[in-house]
């Protein structure tokens, strides 16, 4: 698979999109996402509009109320329309919760527990990273919950498509912690999930800038391991973000596994001099997270 590149960050150029297209079928974004995207695209934006678009679908309307309603949420009391949890909430909430549910249905295959359990795993880093986000303020935690929940769709999108082959793909990356998940698909599959991510979110429309971060999110260690990159302003930012991204993954790392993963082990030091915190600081904001997502 050849994709263009910078000194620093991937790229997909379009006779490589078209070359993966060829062999895995990315899912339509369903008709009441695109009722959305066109109503919020408007210069004014009617909420009561978008609420209206929701509650046509009567089983996103439910699946959005069942999910609004979780603890996770923590509100006061329940909400008992959609109308009322888009004012409540904010729309880019709502139209979040909607984006991951009509993702977690259009992607169904054979092995539908692994394909479940890595969309339940993005989620968990999709609400870390919004948090996280509200601390490290560089990107809108509604923006940031939409980066984690597309971070890593192309797994799910490679387990649908080759749900053999990519199930011991995933076996192989246990066994070998050490090496980048990437490496191993590519070796496999002659194309990797960051870049089937990558054209997932230009499929669904989503902003340029997540789509980029999702194709270089697996370069922790390119990035980040001493070379004096020249980088452009958008580059840079690109770069802070992949590098709170590694940041949060280590955070539910811990939640997960109860340590830290060997990729923070070898870029952990150099990630949080980029941010310019201190060991004590990240420490302090990973128990933050650790205390709010534990349960």
């Amino acid at each position: 698979m050849e994709h263009k590149e910078t000194a620093v960050l991937r790229k997909l150029t379009e006779d490589s999109a078209m070359e993966i297209l060829e062999g895995v079928t990315l899912p339509p974004q369903p008709g009441t996402l695109l009722d959305i995207n066109r109503e919020r695209a408007k210069a004014e934006p009617n909420v009561e509009a978008v609420a209206r678009i929701i509650e046509r679908d009567l089983s996103v309307a439910a699946a959005v109320l069942k999910t609004i309603n979780a603890p996770l949420f923590g509100l006061p009391k329940r909400i008992d329309s959609v109308r009322q949890a888009v004012l409540l909430l904010g729309m880019p909430n709502v139209v979040n919760v909607v984006i991951a549910l009509a993702m977690k249905s259009a992607i169904q295959g054979d092995n539908q527990a692994g394909i479940d359990r890595l969309f339940d795993e993005a989620n968990d880093t999709a609400l870390v990273l919004s948090s996280v986000m509200r601390e490290v303020p560089i990107m809108s935690a509604d923006k940031a919950y939409l980066l984690g929940l597309f971070r890593d769709c192309g797994m799910p999108i490679l387990l649908q498509r080759y749900p053999k082959e990519y199930a011991e793909v995933l076996q192989e990356a246990a066994k070998h912690p050490e090496r980048p998940l990437t490496d191993i698909e590519d070796a496999r599959l002659k194309t990797d999930h960051a870049v089937v991510g990558a054209l997932m979110s230009r499929h669904w429309h989503l902003p340029e800038e997540i789509g980029v971060i999702i194709l270089n999110h697996h370069r922790t260690r390119e990035l980040f391991g001493g070379a004096a990159w020249t980088l452009t302003p958008f580059e840079e930012g690109i770069r802070t973000v992949i590098a709170v991204l590694a940041m949060v993954d280590c955070i539910c790392h811990r939640l997960r596994k109860g340590k830290d993963s060997p990729e923070w082990a070898a870029i952990g030091e150099k990630v949080l001099a980029h941010l310019k915190m201190d060991q004590a600081e990240f420490e302090h904001l990973a128990w933050d997270q650790q205390d709010r997502f534990a349960a």
